[in-house]
């Protein structure tokens, strides 16, 4: 159960530039960002 919790959604959806500017905050992480045109 732990690892699990520890692990959370393999992908997040973003909509606005505020949420992407608080995703990148932290730095720790490897993040790739994809953007699709609808």
């Amino acid at each position: 159960d732990y690892m699990m919790e520890q692990s959370g959604p393999p992908s997040k959806q973003i909509l606005a530039l505020k949420q992407v500017q608080e995703f990148l905050k932290d730095g720790d992480d490897v993040i790739i960002i994809g953007v699709f045109k609808s």
